[in-house]
């Protein structure tokens, strides 16, 4: 699966918002691996406070992928979204043909 850089970079940004306080920078990918983590343990929702950093960021990458993932699944479908966002105002048909390619 070939991920668009701007719909991955979207991906692990919005990901990274449901796990910290304040998202990813727009410029993550050029953080320093020591420079994310300090970021993932300055920035952790108060249910993650005091755990690994490293625990924070698998969780951030593993919600991206499932972004990335279900976005693809939406293009096979015949849906091509210029954002994540956009997947997020689908109509119930849609729904339903995006849960039917789930079970293939």
């Amino acid at each position: 699966m070939i991920v668009d850089r701007n719909k991955k970079n979207e991906a692990y940004i919005r990901a990274s918002s449901h796990f910290l306080t304040d998202e990813y920078p727009a410029n993550w990918q050029d953080m320093a691996e020591e420079e994310l983590l300090k970021f993932i343990e300055e920035n952790q929702w108060h249910h993650f406070e005091g755990c690994d950093p490293e625990y924070v960021w698998e969780h951030i990458e593993n919600l991206a992928q499932d972004f990335i993932n279900f976005a693809s699944k939406a293009e096979t479908i015949g849906i091509k979204p210029t954002t994540l966002g956009e997947l997020t105002f689908l109509d119930d048909e849609t729904i339903k043909k995006l849960q039917d390619y789930s079970k293939i």
